[in-house]
């Protein structure tokens, strides 16, 4: 992906946040490649000690951990953003929470279930999305998981990511108050078109 359009790019390019972005395959998307894309170069080789860097790295439940930490992430830090186009529930269940704890989750989703379809797709660590395919979790088991591991759900922004927060970040009365909304209908997958199912 281009580094521009990440979800996180805002914060790194107008905010001043300091961060890593892991990529399998940086300047490449299922929509055409971007070898020459702006920040790319730069960002896969910074220094380890950059306050922001990008490496190539193809996430798994299995390696998650691993990465993490050869990568040198902190225990504690801001932000986590999963949108890797379909294993990003089994990429969560991976990752030990205990030792690597984001204060806000960014999760991709996908639109095209509704709030009482608690559905995941069989894991395959070597998944890779080819569009217009229907991929990735239904909103309401990214929320059971991420409330299993202690966050709040507060917001769905840009079709489809959704967005919690560890409770102990929130005050009392804010933790659990936001639900999950029946529908989403802004994402490009609430059409259904071209659903496979397993």
């Amino acid at each position: 992906r281009a580094p521009q359009v990440l979800n996180s790019a805002h914060f790194r390019l107008n905010c001043g946040w300091h961060g890593l972005l892991m990529d399998g395959a940086p300047g490449a998307t299922p929509n055409g490649a971007c070898p020459n894309c702006l920040d790319l170069k730069p960002l896969l080789s910074a220094p380890d000690d950059a306050p922001v860097r990008l490496r190539q790295a193809f996430v798994t439940k299995e390696n998650v951990n691993d990465l993490f930490a050869k990568m040198k992430v902190p225990e504690s830090f801001d932000l986590l953003t999963v949108d890797i186009d379909g294993m990003d529930y089994w990429v969560l269940t991976g990752l030990n929470m205990g030792k690597f704890s984001p204060r806000v989750v960014a999760v991709e989703f996908s639109s095209y279930f509704s709030k009482d379809q608690v559905l995941v797709p069989k894991y395959n660590p070597k998944f890779l999305w080819r569009p217009p395919d229907v991929h990735g979790s239904s909103l309401a088991a990214l929320d059971a998981l991420m409330r299993s591991r202690g966050y709040s759900y507060v917001a769905q922004i840009r079709g489809e990511h959704a967005i919690w927060v560890l409770n102990s970040s929130l005050h009392e009365k804010d933790r659990g108050k936001v639900q999950i909304p029946e529908r989403v209908f802004d994402g490009w997958q609430s059409t259904g078109a071209n659903f496979i199912p397993d």
